[in-house]
């Protein structure tokens, strides 16, 4: 800046000679203040392109952002947002997403992800994000990212099946980090439950308040959802946080545990299953705990069964139950002991909620009565499965129970090398938003979990299916089951007379 003001006065000076010389000599000047003023120009700084929305070097808030901020208070409420408001509001997103800072991408994701609308989010924030990071990456520098930014945006993330990139899973977990080293031992025991920062015993340099134990209980899930831990990240491209960082999370967890509801605290027991991390002091610890308190819950249900909403407290118990044993099992098999539960009673009933629904077809024949049990819903997809099995002549059961999970498809046929062999149809709710042929954290983790079972896991995604010509799958199917070790009577040869399988029915046969 002092060189382009050097370079300004020297041209102004220059301009007045030029006016007191004699023509000739004023032509030769003039051509040397145009240099220098060229010189001048070059000298100072670019115009920024959104240099028309900032205001004392800040950068202003687009118009938009208050039609989001109404939207985050009536999606809280509870409302509904109308497809035409959606659309309105992902229009305005698109339109100024360059102008939009850290804090108005956060909130803007976190309506999106929050919209009951589900069939109109995914291609509004497709488009939302290729303009808001066309420019520039996300999180910008410079203008803050703070820890309630950084968890919002990991479980909008999570929540909407979007593979963070490198940058801001690293820039959120520096975040988060740098709120945690806030926190004491002792925090104040006068902080209410539903609030979103919990005050901490600080230096007296330090002014951020540490974020709420249920704001780190939804991040921990959403990192096992994503698989930011390197377990499934191998071959996918999809970014890790660190070691320490999850130990530091579950310390503060642990230590704030009386603070979590009881969902929070199931998720965090099976985020910790997901992630691996059941061999250290704090899952036991977690686990009694949440155990005690659902016992406790139920005794209380007993005494008050005449309130209306028992049914659906039941309902949720059940749920977390469910959540409880799958971390259980995963807890059992790292760190290879059985920690006990308080009764058989209970174990039995998380262990029926952990496996879920019951089928609705067997066999490719669809059942008449659910014989008082919660039916699953099998999709046009699965069913085709089903019936081509039929015809290939395999026998098989849908939606078969194992000790955690119910399968897709199981085959009553083992492999050649006497393995069981199960198939699992996998739609697009299965895959990443933003990687299509990428599958999401959780169906990895099932598909590792039925592995270790012992179960040789045959994957068939829609896609793949729907690209095969329908006179042709049939043939497909039997080629994925040969390669997987499966003797199959029935299939011929296809119409094309084409000898060998395709290099999809390998990839399927491979589980993936």
């Amino acid at each position: 800046q002092q060189s382009s003001h050097q370079s300004t006065l020297q041209a102004n000076a220059t301009k007045a000679n030029v006016l007191a010389c004699r023509p000739t000599k004023r032509l030769w000047l003039l051509v040397v203040y145009v240099a220098v003023h060229a010189a001048a120009d070059r000298a100072a700084p670019a115009p920024d392109p959104d240099d028309t929305c900032r205001g004392d070097g800040a950068l202003a808030e687009p118009k938009c952002m208050e039609s989001f901020r109404k939207a985050m208070k009536e999606l809280k409420a509870g409302s509904q947002m109308y497809p035409e408001r959606f659309t309105a509001l992902e229009n305005a997103a698109c339109k100024e997403a360059k102008k939009l800072n850290n804090h108005g991408i956060t909130t803007v994701l976190w309506v999106f992800a929050k919209n009951p609308k589900h069939k109109f989010k995914t291609p509004a924030l497709r488009r939302f994000l290729d303009m808001a990071t066309s420019m520039r990456p996300f999180p910008r520098e410079g203008e803050g990212f703070s820890a309630m930014d950084a968890a919002s945006v990991l479980c909008t993330h999570s929540l909407l099946r979007i593979v963070p990139s490198k940058r801001l899973v690293g820039c959120a977990a520096r975040a988060l980090s740098d709120n945690l080293w806030n926190f004491d031992a002792a925090p104040s025991s006068s902080c209410g439950g539903n609030s979103s920062v919990v005050s901490a015993n600080r230096t007296a340099s330090s002014s951020q308040q540490v974020l709420a134990p249920w704001v780190y209980a939804r991040v921990m899930h959403a990192v096992a959802n994503l698989q930011l831990f390197g377990k499934a990240s191998e071959g996918y491209g999809i970014p890790s946080v660190h070691p320490s960082f999850l130990a530091r999370v579950e310390d503060y967890l642990n230590m704030t545990r009386a603070k979590l509801s009881p969902s929070d605290v199931s998720d965090v027991l099976w985020s910790m299953g997901v992630i691996g991390r059941t061999t250290g002091d704090v899952y036991p610890q977690l686990f009694e705990y949440i155990l005690l308190h659902h016992q406790n819950i139920t005794r209380r249900h007993h005494h008050h069964n005449h309130h209306h909403h028992g049914h659906h407290n039941d309902h949720h118990r059940g749920a977390n139950l469910g959540k409880i044993f799958k971390s259980w099992f995963l807890a059992c098999i790292n760190r290879r002991e059985m920690l006990p539960w308080p009764s058989k009673h209970v174990k039995k009933r998380a262990q029926i909620e952990a496996l879920g629904r019951m089928p609705r077809i067997v066999s490719g024949k669809a059942e008449e009565e659910d014989h008082g049990v919660r039916l699953a819903t099998v999709s046009p997809f699965h069913r085709e499965l089903s019936e081509t099995l039929t015809e290939l002549g395999v026998t098989h059961v849908n939606e078969a129970q194992t000790a955690i999970y119910c399968v897709d498809i199981s085959l009553t046929q083992k492999a050649k090398d006497g393995s069981q062999v199960c198939i699992e149809a996998d739609g697009t709710s299965h895959y990443y938003a933003n990687r299509p042929s990428t599958p999401i954290g959780m169906t990895l983790h099932r598909r590792y979990i039925l592995a270790a079972m012992g179960y040789k896991v045959i994957t068939i995604p829609l896609h793949q299916w729907a690209s095969v010509p329908r006179k042709q799958r049939r043939y497909f199917l039997r080629d994925v089951l040969i390669n997987a070790g499966i003797t199959v009577a029935g299939g011929g040869a296809p119409p094309g007379g084409a000898a060998g399988a395709p290099a999809g029915a390998r990839r399927a046969a491979g589980g993936g």
